[in-house]
């Protein structure tokens, strides 16, 4: 990697374990930024020195210098981005460099440190007169949180150093990880700390932004911490931005939810700047289109990651069959959405996980999942449960549910599903039942229009049958096998309760039946047929053969 020296502004290579500390640059690009070949080359030097951007380098060299250190790196300038092999190595190699950084300078261009006086947040002196507070103007609107590049540059760093339009310290924001908690902590915003005053109460808040919302959001609050203020710019969890909690910590829908609305130059860097949030490294091909390169990203992240909410997204006013979200923005209604604790997977499993290895093939994702059918429904209604859920306050969960469509089974036996949008939120009770299923999850290339329009039990029913064959006959095979005996050994009249079947094995005959039929028939219900005549004229009176 390329370093600058904070004294003579050149540019220097260092590789490997000769990298010495060094402070890093965050920041937004403007129209004027100093390029490699202008910060390395004299004849472009003086030109360059001329630009709004060398201003900013030189702010940086110089806080670095007061903080001791000898090297900065700055994305504008240490990237030679003449080549693709170093530009590739660059993009996947960023969210290291921040992290291995000893400090991180966060320039905000566009807040700025003002005072403006307490009666503005509701509260005047105890002697009638006007007291002065710091605040920051424009904070929370920065667009330094709006931008996809400086997702990975919030969340990677041990320390962050947060200055203002003049380079005026607004406070740092250090990573417990990295410092352990007594010696790094969050200072609030420049000279707040020092303030006597307490902190309105809660409904005074909620008050003052209803009747000023405008000024509400001008002025970032003095009495929230940094960490905090980011976390309402941002949607992050304060935890997460302090380290109290590890970012892999965070399932994949909730890291693409803050990513949603963020922001880049180049489509493709939508993709490319998530990279390092998933320790993802993939080929970085500028052409290629946001879709393309947000797909490899998610089938990178699925060859790592058994975590399943990569497929709870849901965009407003999407209804295809698409198996993976077309662009970050498709997770923007996934900010709830947490892994299951392996408590409440035993809960809901049949004391079995809901984690499941999943491989893409070229019939699409290849996965066990449990079936879950509602009592009562049909087969519209079929979900496959996923290991993410919602919790509530009280703590109790909704579970992610896939809506599945029956498309045809493989020459396996195992069938294709196509999910359709938007997903649904199970509740756990008495009346659901689970299935693990072993299947093939597809998108809306392999949709018919026949398949898209019939979802229904009868017509299903005779899509999964794979040959010619009586229903009976099919229904004596399935029981044969759960009893282990000859199919010639059974009759019309043969009791149910005689073959042996008990609750667990109805479990399994009662998910072949589904399979073969494609209709709804209740554990409770199956064990209370008398015979196997019954269940056959059962299931010709619903399939009405």
């Amino acid at each position: 990697m390329y370093l600058l020296s904070v004294t003579t502004l050149t540019l220097h290579s260092f590789i490997g374990e000769a990298i010495p500390p060094y402070a890093i640059l965050s920041h937004v690009w403007g129209s004027e930024e100093v390029s490699y070949v202008s910060m390395a080359k004299p004849k472009h030097r003086a030109i360059a020195e001329q630009q709004s951007g060398f201003r900013k380098i030189e702010m940086c060299c110089k806080q670095a210098q007061r903080d001791g250190y000898h090297w900065v790196w700055v994305d504008t300038c240490c990237i030679d981005k003449r080549s693709s092999a170093e530009l590739s190595e660059a993009i996947n190699s960023m969210f290291v460099w921040y992290s291995r950084a000893a400090c991180c300078y966060v320039y905000l261009f566009d807040v700025d440190v003002v005072s403006t006086p307490s009666s503005d947040w509701g509260e005047a002196s105890s002697d009638g007169g006007e007291d002065e507070a710091t605040g920051l103007r424009g904070f929370g609107d920065s667009r330094w949180f709006t931008r996809g590049w400086t997702l990975q540059e919030l969340l990677a760093p041990r320390k962050l150093e947060f200055f203002a339009r003049d380079w005026t310290p607004i406070g740092y924001m250090a990573n417990h990880r990295y410092g352990g908690k007594k010696t790094l902590h969050n200072s609030v915003p420049n000279g707040l700390a020092d303030t006597d005053k307490s902190p309105p109460p809660l409904e005074s808040q909620r008050e003052m932004a209803r009747r000023n919302e405008k000024a509400y959001r001008s002025l970032s609050h003095p009495y929230l911490d940094l960490a905090s203020q980011i976390s309402l710019a941002t949607q992050i969890p304060a935890d997460y931005l302090i380290g109290t909690k590890a970012l892999r910590q965070a399932c994949v829908a909730q890291r693409m939810f803050w990513a949603s609305r963020r922001k880049t130059t180049r489509e493709e860097d939508r993709a490319y700047s998530l990279m390092g949030l998933f320790d993802i490294n993939m080929p970085i091909l500028y052409g290629e289109g946001l879709e393309k390169a947000f797909t490899r990203l998610q089938h990178e992240i699925m060859l790592k990651s058994p975590d399943q909410s990569i497929l709870m997204w849901y965009k407003t006013g999407e209804t295809s069959y698409r198996l993976l979200a077309e662009s970050p923005d498709y997770f923007w209604n996934s900010g709830d959405v947490v892994l299951m604790s392996y408590a409440d997977m035993r809960r809901v499993g049949r004391e079995q996980s809901l984690w499941s290895s999943f491989t893409m093939t070229n019939l699409g994702l290849r996965i066990t999942l449990p079936i879950v059918w509602l009592t009562g429904r049909s087969d519209v209604d079929t979900r496959a449960v996923l290991n993410c859920a919602v919790y509530d306050v009280n703590e109790s969960f909704k579970m992610a549910g896939l809506n599945l469509l029956f498309l045809q089974k493989d020459l396996e036996g195992y069938p294709v599903y196509s999910c359709h949008r938007p997903p649904n939120w199970i509740t756990v009770t008495g009346d659901v039942t689970f299935m693990a299923t072993r299947m093939h999850l597809c998108g809306n290339g392999y949709v018919s229009s026949t398949a898209e329009s019939t979802p229904i039990s009868s017509e299903m029913a005779a899509g999964l049958r794979s040959k010619p064959k009586s229903l009976d006959l099919e229904i004596f095979e399935i029981l044969a096998r759960a009893a282990d005996v000859s199919v010639d050994n059974l009759t019309g009249e043969t009791k149910i309760e005689d073959l042996g079947i008990d609750s667990l094995m109805a479990l399994a005959v009662f998910g072949e039946l589904r399979e073969a039929f494609g209709t709804l028939v209740p554990v409770t219900t199956f064990l209370e047929f008398p015979d196997i005549e019954s269940l056959c004229s059962y299931y010709r009176r619903e399939l009405s053969v």
